[in-house]
Formats: structure tokens, sequence, C-alpha cells
């Protein structure tokens, strides 16, 4: 990703730079809710009550979304300020705005995409997991090697990768969950 942005110049890979610092903060919870996600899937998994487990993932995917929801709203009260914490430079603060919205939109659909895909983890199907993580990855580059090489994309356009990653493991996560072959090895 960053040796993507870094072909569109320099303040674009310092804007980056500035809202990947953000928008690990924002994370923050999303994992903590993921690896509990995770072992709760194992535990509800081993206790033979999988029928509750899209009852506990929606629970997360709530808790988790309050949480990072908390955030995005200190950060929509004071936007200009949290940038300043990483610099003065008035250029790079206007430059960072419009990123730094863009995350807070994709923040969501990155929180329920975690939430899901340890999930998934949790059913023990690691290899699954693993195919779904290539797959979305390589979408998510995909998309941001078009935007930067063949579209000319900016640093804002190309920050909206993070709602694709999102919504592509969302959507991977989600339909494994309903449709996979998981629950086969429960009924043994």
């Amino acid at each position: 990703f960053f040796l993507l942005i870094e072909k569109l110049g320099e303040q674009s890979l310092a804007i980056s730079n500035i809202i990947r610092s953000i928008y690990i903060v924002f994370m923050i919870p999303i994992w903590g809710f993921a690896s509990a996600a995770n072992s709760m899937v194992s535990y509800l998994i081993g206790m033979r009550h999988d029928e509750l487990i899209f009852v506990l993932i929606r629970r997360i995917i709530n808790l988790t979304l309050m949480g990072v929801g908390l955030l995005v709203m200190i950060s929509l009260i004071y936007p200009s300020m949290l940038i300043r914490l990483y610099t003065n430079d008035l250029t790079l603060i206007s430059g960072s705005l419009p990123v730094l919205y863009i995350v807070m939109i994709g923040a969501p659909f990155y929180a329920s995409g975690i939430i899901l895909f340890n999930g998934v983890m949790g059913t023990g199907k690691t290899n699954v997991s693993f195919v779904i993580e290539i797959i979305t990855l390589s979408l998510y580059l995909i998309y941001v090697f078009l935007l930067v090489s063949r579209f000319d994309a900016g640093v804002v356009m190309v920050w909206t990768s993070e709602i694709v990653y999102g919504l592509v493991l969302t959507s991977l996560s989600l339909a494994y969950l309903r449709y996979g072959s998981w629950k086969k090895n429960l009924q043994q």
C-alpha cells in the first residue's frame, strides 16, 4: 500500500503516515474484540452451542461499533487538533482531513469484517481463513494499484481501499459462516 502511495508524491506519503497512526488507534478496540470473538466462537463450538455463534458475533460487532463510533465521534469534533498532534504544516493538515473522513467511514466496515473473520478463525478452519485473507488482500491491492497507476487517483481516493477491504472481508467471512462446511465437523 505505502509503496503505491509513495508514487503519488511526498505529500501524499506524509498524509498517509499521519492517517495510518490515527487509524491504528481506531483499530485498538477492534483487535481486542476480534480476539474475543475468535476465542468465544471456539468456546461455543467446543460446548456444542454453535446455534449461538451468530448471536455472539452480532453482539461483539455491536460493542465494537460502539467503541469505534466513540473514537470517530471524538475525531469528528476535533479533526484538525488530532492531526496537529503529528504536524503543524497547514498544507498537510488540510490534505489529511479528507483522508481522515474516509478512514472514519471505513472503520465500521473494517470492524465488522475483522470480527466476522475472527469468527471464521474461531471455527478452526485456518485454511479457509487463509483463503479469505488472500482473496481480500489481492482485491485490495489490485484496487489500490488500479487507482494509482491506471486512474491517476489522489491520496483521498486511494484510501477508499479501506472501505473495499472491510466490505470484501465482511462479505467473504459472513458467507463462509452462513454457508461454509464448518458445521459438518460438528455433527460428527
